[in-house]
């Protein structure tokens, strides 16, 4: 061994040629890592890992928790042993309790591998939980647990306690730091601005408030929207839309591309997202344009469609419903 051979092991030093040859680096993905998770979501190349993050965004209300937990059953579906966790910061654990029973319905086991760390205590109080806070809890699950801990969530980045501050750029470092030290993937759900997301249609992969960093510390960033959001009633057809708006490791055999839309349909008694039928598939097509004429009409007249239904009653003396919609079409309607 020469001089500079010796220096290097003194000083830590090592090329990837020799991180390569000692095993400590491999130059492929481990497939050991992977996460598993939906077939249709988790589909790419490089796969969801322990250790990564993928982020989270929508406008509030948009369906953020609906679909992350369908993430987490299918995790859970896809391994035999090892558990989850959502780090709830908004709702109470009776909430989430009450969403993961109605999606997993089918199998009510997956229940004992899923657990939840929630913001409040026994009397309704606020933990005010901070990134410190939130890694002891998920710390104690898998320590007294003794099993790999597939993934968890924090719902959501902006309710995480700051101690007095207002940057949250380093609180994405810290949240990175905590995935990677617990050999999990972390998904961080996160809201965006109004101006940037009205929860119809995909918001952009730097839509998430109070953080720059957020956009360059996840892995991939997942956005949910609901693109029938304003006909929802009138089609009766509920829709989550979702794109990636960021992969990190793209390639062109992914089964999911960047920029692209795809669709789920939610089922209100389950709360679970399915697959489109071809009579749904007919039915978004034919009033996804509808909604895009109502877009253009708004932003062209500035006229918007108000609801004038109401209760009337009948010759029988029955109260039936009269529905009436007006506006958000033409000209005329910018001049009344």
């Amino acid at each position: 061994m020469n001089f500079a051979e010796k220096r290097k092991q003194q000083l830590g030093v090592r090329s990837l040629g020799d991180m390569k040859r000692s095993g400590a680096v491999s130059g492929k993905v481990d497939p050991s890592k992977f996460v598993n998770g939906p077939k249709d979501m988790d589909c790419n190349v490089v796969p969801w890992t322990r250790g990564g993050i993928t982020g989270w965004l929508a406008g509030a209300g948009s369906g953020k928790t609906s679909s992350v937990l369908y993430a987490l059953k299918h995790i859970l579906l896809n391994n035999n042993e090892g558990i989850v966790a959502f780090v709830s910061l908004e709702m109470d654990k009776a909430e989430i309790a009450e969403k993961w029973e109605k999606a997993t319905q089918d199998r009510p086991d997956l229940a004992d591998r899923f657990f939840i760390v929630e913001n409040y205590d026994d009397e309704g109080k606020s933990k005010n939980l901070s990134v410190a806070d939130i890694k002891l809890e998920l710390t104690n699950i898998k320590d007294v647990m003794n099993v790999t801990m597939h993934a968890f969530v924090i719902d959501h980045l902006l309710e995480i306690d700051l101690n007095g501050g207002v940057d949250y750029n380093p609180v994405c470092k810290k949240i990175k730091d905590m995935a990677v030290e617990l050999d999990s993937h972390c998904f961080l759900l996160s809201q965006t601005t109004k101006g940037k997301g009205s929860g119809e249609t995909p918001v952009p992969k730097d839509g998430c408030f109070g953080t720059s960093r957020f956009e360059w510390i996840v892995t991939n960033i997942i956005t949910v929207f609901q693109p029938l959001k304003r006909v929802e009633k009138e089609c009766d057809l509920a829709v989550m839309g979702w794109q990636y708006a960021k992969i990190r490791y793209k390639n062109k055999n992914d089964g999911a591309k960047e920029g692209m839309n795809y669709l789920k349909r939610f089922d209100f008694d389950t709360e679970d997202l399915v697959d489109l039928n071809d009579a749904e598939i007919a039915t978004f097509k034919m009033y996804y344009e509808k909604v895009l004429e109502l877009r253009q009409n708004e932003a062209k007249y500035k006229s918007f469609q108000f609801d004038l239904g109401r209760n009337i009653k009948g010759k029988d003396g029955k109260i039936v419903r009269l529905n009436d919609t007006f506006g958000g079409g033409t000209p005329d309607s910018e001049e009344m």
